[in-house]
């Protein structure tokens, strides 16, 4: 990445000690919804899903649009979910009523929405609802899906071998990574907290919250979600963190070669006509700093997290290399990342926290942005490209 002057960067001292943020959201088949404690896995009624959505399965959540998915084993059809009022709204059927969309999950890096019906590896249509069959896992019965957005894996368990398998999206073909053991019998929900770094599970038989080994398969008690039939699990970021701004979708100032993404996210570059996108999951609480940043969307390449004081042309950004240049003022260097899967976060394990790299105090506003290299000859001679902007304000 060329270097640039406004980047001059500061070193600083501290780390930052992994914190929860967000919430596990689980549905049951008779439609409660519950939030699940990460630490003990007691679950808290929050609310039921309206009656049309018949009997209620997995969870999956877009977090650059914010919908809530959820699907039907009793109508086998998609819908969306208001979760403050626990309505249910239909989107479509899956095309087939012998598909029981057991599993569904988001893959950000595509903005794909998955299913898994017995066996079967589907795409879902989130306009439509109709599902189209990707291949075989190679497994039978239920399938549960999750999506590691820190290297870009989508994983899966079948509740007919209670194991864990690594999913090719190509094929759908499913690689066995080993038995979940004895204390998951018949796993449900999965949800992946991109905070912890974790992969959580449910399971309706044993009734406990997991969390799972993606190197051996093997699955640990985290404790009781107590009696119930459990079948979906959701991770919902924290999405009081940030406010996004300066956005490549035509909205903000014009892309430098009129490369517009997708709604939200940064200008095109040459690998995603989508964009780079960056996200915000925790707390930017001085006290208790569990603030990160997430780049999704980008090439495999280097990509510098940075902070600014400010917004560059009123919010709306300015043209810079391939992309639009949202976060200026005074700007601190927070940390360079390689990209797995087109996406990677500030802070990772062993990386200094935000509030301590960027000298921030209470009440202190800043932005946020990431500058990513994209090595082609596609838009102007640069050879570098930016994400959306986050603007947040440092709290006790």
């Amino acid at each position: 990445m060329r270097p640039h002057s406004f980047l001059a960067g500061l070193a600083v001292c501290g780390l930052a000690a992994p914190a929860f943020a967000g919430r596990l959201i689980a549905v049951d088949s008779s439609r409660a919804l519950y939030e699940i404690d990460p630490l003990t896995g007691a679950k808290t009624s929050i609310g039921t899903v309206s009656a049309n959505a018949g009997t209620t399965g997995g969870l999956a959540h877009d977090p650059v649009t914010g919908t809530l998915y959820l699907t039907s084993t009793s109508t086998d059809s998609l819908y969306t979910l208001d979760l403050s009022t626990g309505t249910a709204t239909l989107v479509g059927f899956y095309g087939d009523a012998a598909l029981v969309m057991h599993g569904i999950e988001w893959d950000a890096s595509t903005s794909t929405l998955y299913g898994g019906s017995n066996g079967g590896l589907y795409t879902i249509n989130t306009s439509t609802g109709l599902a189209t069959l990707v291949g075989s896992t190679g497994t039978t019965s239920f399938l549960n899906l999750v999506h590691d957005t820190s290297t870009n894996t989508l994983y899966g368990t079948s509740s007919s071998t209670d194991s864990f398998y690594q999913i090719d999206r190509v094929t759908g073909a499913g690689t066995l990574i080993g038995p979940l053991g004895p204390g998951s019998t018949n796993p449900n929900g999965l949800a992946y907290d991109p905070v912890v770094n974790v992969i959580y599970a449910v399971d309706n038989s044993t009734d406990n919250l997991l969390t799972i080994d993606r190197t051996t398969g093997f699955a640990t008690v985290v404790g009781s979600t107590g009696a119930g039939n459990l079948l979906g699990l959701v991770y919902l970021p924290d999405t009081s963190a940030a406010t996004a701004f300066c956005f490549g979708d035509g909205a903000g100032a014009a892309c430098p070669c009129a490369n517009n993404g997708a709604a939200g996210n940064g200008c095109a570059s040459s690998v995603n006509p989508n964009g780079g996108n960056l996200g915000a999951t925790g707390s930017a609480s001085i006290g208790a700093d569990t603030f990160t940043l997430v780049g999704t969307g980008m090439p495999n390449s280097s990509a510098l997290y940075f902070q600014g004081t400010s917004q560059l042309g009123g919010g709306l950004g300015v043209a810079f290399g391939d992309g639009l240049r949202c976060a200026g003022g005074s700007i601190i260097r927070l940390g360079t990342k390689n990209n797995v899967g087109g996406a990677s976060q500030y802070p990772a394990a062993g990386d200094v926290a935000i509030s301590i790299r960027g000298l921030n105090s209470v009440g202190d506003v800043r932005t946020y942005q990431v500058w990513y290299r994209n090595a082609a000859a596609f838009c102007t001679p640069s050879t570098f490209n930016l994400t959306n902007g986050l603007q947040t304000t440092w709290i006790p």
